[in-house]
């Protein structure tokens, strides 16, 4: 079992730069909605200050309020976060008890996990269609 565990996040690092690097490389902002981050004050060290950072960050979230598309997006993320952690948790008390191996547990949230991606993807793809 800690075999498995650390190919797990062996596997979340590696997905985590394949999918997650390229896109801070290649993704620009043209800053026009972005907060003044040249405002923000900076003590002796050119550290941004507590109180400024948190302004900053106050800013930015009041305009993804009025952006419809991440908040839904957000709010999709969210339920289904929080339900599929419910059926994993669920899920896993109840397979245990049951005898289920931890193996078969394993392979089972991997392709919960799969579908989920074929899902989103989906969801793109109708998004486009439309």
């Amino acid at each position: 079992p800690q075999t498995m565990v650390f190919t797990s996040f062996v596997w979340s690092a590696v997905w985590f730069a394949v999918l997650s690097v390229p896109f801070y490389v290649m993704y620009h902002e043209d800053g026009s909605d972005a907060p003044p981050l040249s405002r923000a004050k900076t003590d002796q060290s050119g550290l941004a200050t507590v109180g400024s950072s948190m302004r900053l960050a106050w800013v930015s979230f009041k305009q993804t309020l009025h952006q419809r598309e991440l908040m839904l997006y957000i709010a999709a993320t969210l339920l289904y976060s929080d339900a599929s952690s419910t059926v994993f948790s669920v899920y896993n008390v109840y397979a245990s008890q049951v005898g289920v191996s931890t193996d078969v547990l394993l392979r089972g949230s991997v392709v919960n996990r799969w579908v989920g991606l074929a899902s989103a993807l989906g969801w793109v793809a109708l998004a486009r269609a439309a």
